[in-house]
């Protein structure tokens, strides 16, 4: 009897050694095949259609933090990555920031003339169920980020197409006063450069419970057009970006803090309807 309670205990640690002995908050967005294509409103003016670049500018900003954390006690150690600069079609930019646990990656590259446009967004937090103090956190805010101005030919109109995909995991969800947190959102916008105000844009984004084992993805084809009916050129404004944040058994907030949090996050997936006029405003 003994020496089958003493398999049964070493079966069980076994197991608990294995995959299951972790718990894990992963995240990630991608924007995928996105390119443009123009049509000719009016054949008979004798102008082509035609769409040429001014600037292209990519910003990333990525936060990782992990370590013992209790109520007020928390010593988390952290790292972060801000990055900004202009994008070359020709020199892919790829983003690592990686603790014990705890990590980020980020990644643009392709060319918007041919569809083979790509930029993506990977986060991950583990935890050790053996460890009753570890947490792990990530943040990302417009990270990878992208904003591409351009002019359109008069009697012009663009049409932007892609795959947006969105997903995120939870896989204990609570431990105790614990729990995992996550969301993520992806937005693409285009705005009057002249004006500030919105021509077209569209959302993705997953808000996953506190504490609550989960998983979901979402995937959507990303379309936006843009007509110049004038007889000028018309210059506008795409922006794209990820935001997302995520937990691995952070202490349950204060009362007070949900609340606020949820706010925050809330307006993270709809970060594309906030900045319908804001994200036409000079570049910095």
């Amino acid at each position: 009897m003994h020496f089958r309670l003493a398999g049964m205990v070493a079966a069980a640690l076994a197991l608990a050694s294995g995959p299951a002995a972790w718990a894990d908050v992963s995240v990630s967005a991608r924007l995928s095949e996105f390119g443009y294509s123009l049509i000719d409103l009016d054949p008979s003016d004798g102008i082509d259609p035609a769409l040429s670049f001014s600037s292209r500018n990519y910003t990333t900003l990525n936060v990782v933090r992990e370590g013992p954390a209790q109520g007020r006690d928390n010593r988390m150690t952290g790292e972060t990555i801000q990055k900004r600069g202009l994008y070359d079609p020709s020199s892919p930019i790829f983003r690592h920031l990686q603790m014990s646990q705890t990590g980020i990656d980020v990644g643009l590259y392709g060319s918007v003339t041919d569809h083979g446009f790509n930029t993506f967004l990977r986060a991950q937090a583990r935890h050790s169920r053996t460890d009753p103090l570890f947490a792990g956190y990530f943040y990302t805010f417009s990270s990878p980020a992208f904003r591409f101005e351009m002019s359109l030919t008069p009697a012009t109109q663009v049409v932007w197409t892609g795959v947006l995909a969105v997903s995120a995991q939870q896989t204990l969800g609570r431990r105790g006063k614990r729990v995992e947190d996550s969301i993520i959102g992806a937005s693409l916008a285009l705005t009057d450069m002249a004006s500030g105000l919105g021509l077209d844009f569209t959302t993705l984004g997953i808000n996953l419970l506190p504490g609550q084992v989960d998983t979901r993805s979402e995937v959507s084809a990303a379309t936006l057009s843009f007509s110049n009916l004038g007889n000028a050129m018309a210059n506008i404004r795409l922006t794209g970006e990820f935001n997302t944040e995520g937990q691995s058994f952070l202490p349950v907030p204060e009362p007070g803090t949900p609340l606020l949090m949820l706010c925050g996050l809330g307006l993270t997936v709809g970060v594309a309807v906030r900045r319908r006029c804001a994200v036409g405003s000079p570049a910095s």
